[in-house]
């Protein structure tokens, strides 16, 4: 498994349910030859409604340049790691991975 690394500034979530995802991205970036970075968590500016304000998403970056095609592969190698209830989304220069802790609402 791969070294992941904290970007400086970044400040990764506190939640539990986000430990999983870090090691996936790890497994996953390192089958793709490189070291991945935490470069967002609960920092930065995002959208209205955001799960990174709660602590339920991290964007990871790696440490070379990956085309789109490659982002979409990594996205779904992510995905069959990780399953329900996490979101994977291949952004443009990194992957974004959320836990909506709402999902669950309807099943009450």
């Amino acid at each position: 498994m791969a070294l992941l690394k904290i970007k400086p500034g970044a400040k990764p979530s506190d939640k539990l349910v986000m430990i999983k995802p870090r090691k996936a991205v790890a497994k996953v970036f390192a089958r793709h030859g490189m070291t991945v970075w935490l470069t967002s968590g609960m920092d930065s500016e995002h959208g209205v409604g955001s799960l990174h304000y709660s602590g339920h998403a991290e964007d990871y970056d790696g440490t070379r340049h990956v085309s789109p095609e490659e982002w979409e592969e990594i996205k779904n190698e992510l995905d069959d790691e990780l399953g329900y209830p996490y979101q994977v989304v291949a952004h443009k220069g990194h992957v974004h991975i959320e836990y909506d802790p709402t999902m669950f609402e309807q099943y009450k």
